[in-house]
């Protein structure tokens, strides 16, 4: 994410990237002879989970990239697998096995240890603490956008096809917002 930021507005970058992701991914829908026609509650949660996982949460991420290092911006990410799982239970009641609890905590205290050099010699001023804010509520943004699309699965709609339409919806979204900042 380093070299993808500060040249270019992160809602234009963003834009693009989802622009060519979307083609690439309807491409792909239709060589496998995917459906691409659903209801008008599906597209709902196509457009909830692409204006939160594939536009939102970049657009948080790579503004708070612009002041926070690399490492921290993983770790923060990795939070995604507990606030995943703390989400599943609360809304769809699924169960939390001690397993995956202690999976999701080691593995983001595993990243954690890998980038600690990086994190530690950060200095933290208000730049970074609002990069660090930027990059949580990305990270909220994606686990939300999880949720819509986990709801597409349970529906039988393949992660192809929703993740197209997804990518299409957040591209449209990025460039509302491009537009509406300038």
């Amino acid at each position: 994410m380093h070299y993808q930021v500060g040249v270019v507005a992160p809602e234009i970058s963003v834009f693009w990237r989802f622009l060519i992701a979307a083609i690439a991914m309807f491409i792909i829908a239709v060589l496998r002879c995917e459906p691409l026609h659903y209801a008008l509650e599906d597209h709902g949660r196509f457009a909830a989970m692409g204006m939160l996982m594939f536009s939102s949460n970049f657009i948080l991420f790579y503004h708070g990239a612009q002041s926070i290092p690399s490492g921290l911006l993983s770790v923060v990410f990795s939070l995604a697998s507990i606030i995943n799982l703390l989400l599943a239970a609360i809304v769809f009641k699924q169960p939390i096995t001690g397993r995956i609890a202690l999976g999701a905590v080691l593995g983001t205290a595993g990243i954690g240890l890998l980038f600690a050099p990086q994190i530690l010699g950060a200095d933290m001023q208000t730049a970074s603490a609002k990069g660090l804010l930027l990059c949580v509520a990305g990270t909220l943004c994606f686990c939300a956008g999880n949720l819509f699309s986990g709801e597409s699965q349970r529906r039988g709609i393949g992660v192809i096809s929703a993740s197209a339409w997804g990518m299409a919806y957040g591209t449209v979204w990025s460039g509302i917002l491009s537009w509406f900042m300038g």
